[in-house]
This record gives structure tokens, C-alpha cells and sequence, in this order.
């Protein structure tokens, strides 16, 4: 995770897993191929509160924690 952006009226955040940990079924996140340390992942943009990204959000995150555990 993190914020990006100095300004704070143009600040987003950004949450990005390897893509290995997660499943991106309804196609919201950037495919970064070879992005993270040199392996591909999925990018995930938040530039202003939005509920349905949030939830989607957590269950990306509680997906890659759970597959984190069986590696």
C-alpha cells in the first residue's frame, strides 16, 4: 500500500499484491507485468472513497493473506 502523491488534493492510494496471492474476477486492478521486484501483480487505484471498491478491496486482501499462508 501507499499513498501517492505529495499534494494533498491530488493524492491516491494505491494497493498493489503479487498476482500469484489474488484473483481479480471483476477486472478492477492494472495488470503490472514484471512490476513487483520483478514478478507480475495487480495494482488497485483509490482516488476518492467508493464503498464497492473497498469491499472488493478487502476481499483481495483477505485473499492474499490466506494464500500468503500456504506458500
Amino acid at each position: 500500500m501507499d499513498i501517492v502523491e505529495d499534494d494533498p488534493e491530488k493524492r491516491w492510494l494505491s494497493i498493489c499484491f503479487y498476482g500469484d496471492l489474488i484473483t481479480d474476477p471483476n477486472e478492477e486492478g492494472d495488470l503490472v507485468p514484471e512490476g513487483l521486484l520483478g514478478e507480475d501483480g495487480y495494482c488497485f487505484d483509490l482516488y476518492e472513497y467508493d464503498k464497492a471498491a473497498i469491499s472488493y478491496l478487502e476481499l483481495r486482501i483477505d485473499e492474499a493473506y490466506a494464500n500468503s499462508l500456504s506458500l
